[in-house]
This record gives structure tokens, C-alpha cells and sequence, in this order.
């Protein structure tokens, strides 16, 4: 397993949302926060060894990296370091899978 796929399914995206983003959860549900949501509309699931989230209103969709590439404005590179140094995830050669995720 190499350090993408480590950290989308390592990082449990739920609770890294609570914590760090403050969203609550009704179940898997939480607003949405790439539109003005005022009723949980963004899902956040385990699927595929892969954390990921969908909005049923926006469509917006993906896993960690690339929420929190279009949430902060980040490149992926410095989001997959951040998440490396925060969480401990760290695996051979992560500039060569990091280009191969771009």
C-alpha cells in the first residue's frame, strides 16, 4: 500500500472532519461546505478501504485530498505532507506517488 492509498484509508475522514472542521454528523450526513446547505446533505462513508464523501445537492465528491485540496486552496502535495506529518503515514518514494495521483 503506498502513502495515498494509506492515508484515505487510514485517516478516519469522519472523525477528521469533527475535529479539525467542526461538522457534526447526523449518521453519516453532515452540511455541505462548497454550497449554503441548511440540511445535511454531504455523506461521508467508508467505501473500498477508501474514506469519501458525496453531496446529494452539489455533487461535489471525493476522498480527504481532494476535500481539502478544494476546500483550502492547498496543492496536493502540501495537503498529503500535512497529513503525513499529522498523522505518521509515511511510506518509500511519496514525491513519485504523489506526481501519479496529479
Amino acid at each position: 500500500m503506498n502513502t495515498i492509498e494509506k492515508i484515505k484509508s487510514d485517516i478516519d475522514f469522519k472523525r477528521y472532519l469533527e475535529v479539525h472542521e467542526g461538522h457534526t454528523f447526523r449518521g453519516s450526513k453532515t452540511l455541505c461546505p462548497f454550497h449554503d446547505d441548511r440540511n445535511p446533505s454531504m455523506d461521508v462513508e467508508f467505501k473500498d478501504n477508501c474514506w469519501v464523501f458525496y453531496c446529494h445537492a452539489c455533487k461535489a465528491g471525493g476522498d480527504i485530498i481532494s476535500y481539502l485540496k478544494k476546500k483550502h486552496t492547498k496543492q496536493t502535495r502540501e495537503i498529503i505532507r500535512d497529513l503525513q506529518e499529522e498523522f505518521g503515514i509515511y511510506a518509500p518514494r511519496p514525491e513519485k506517488e504523489v506526481f501519479e495521483y496529479i
